[in-house]
């Protein structure tokens, strides 16, 4: 809006309307400075709230994401846990398997001792 063509009435009456102090001494340049400096605070209140309006979700989000992500880790150590269960098991039939064919292996020797 171009101010400048607005008479002081004009701009007192916007600065009612608007809810903003000024002085009826007020020149025109000043009261047009006055409206000015308002729209200025309105549009940084604007940007403002549309940037508390982002953040506002941005904590439940968050810990929305890191539920998920514990519940990945959970799920992940539990996969990690079976298979380092898994090993456990193979590792003590190999041992198992090893101490027999040692055994075998003592009888064999024994056996080809006493052929001799």
């Amino acid at each position: 809006m171009n101010r400048k063509n607005n008479s002081v009435k004009k701009l007192q009456e916007e600065c009612k309307e608007k809810d903003i102090g000024y002085m009826t001494s007020w020149t025109k340049a000043a009261l047009i400075k006055r409206l000015e400096d308002e729209d200025v605070r309105e549009t940084d209140i604007i940007k403002l709230k549309n940037q508390l309006v982002k953040l506002e979700g941005l904590p439940e989000k968050k810990l929305e994401n890191t539920k998920e992500e514990l519940l990945q880790e959970i799920v992940q150590k539990k996969v990690l846990e079976d298979r380092i269960k898994t090993a456990q098991d193979v590792k003590i039939g190999l041992g198992l398997e090893w101490t027999k064919s040692s055994k075998r292996i003592e009888e064999l020797e024994l056996l080809i001792k006493s052929l001799i």
